[in-house]
């Protein structure tokens, strides 16, 4: 749910078709959230179509909102169609569309 606790978040598609690349890039308001998530959800398993996976999480190498903003911009954003695709990147709690930039 967007609650505050995140600004920004990108889980990569293999376009065009729905499937996801089984990673995702959130960042955190504040580093005691980001622990908060990683105590809760780390090593979980999660199942999904008859397999099951426990979750990683782990740092990015790119950290912070402009950071991530700037990284996200270099990829070919402009590309996904479906809406409930999209990164979603939140200022003042109001979603941004970087496809439209």
């Amino acid at each position: 749910p967007i609650d505050g606790s995140f600004d920004f978040f990108y889980m990569p598609r293999m376009l065009p078709g729905p499937s996801h690349l089984g990673y995702a890039f959130i960042n955190f308001v504040t580093e005691e959230v980001a622990c908060e998530f990683r105590s809760k959800w780390h090593n979980r398993r999660i199942s999904r179509g008859g397999t099951s996976k426990r979750l990683n999480i782990i740092p990015a190498d790119v950290q912070g909102f402009s950071a991530n903003v700037t990284q996200l911009k270099k990829k070919r954003v402009d590309r996904i169609t479906q809406p409930e695709w999209a990164p979603v990147v939140l200022r003042d709690g109001h979603r941004l569309d970087l496809r439209a930039e």
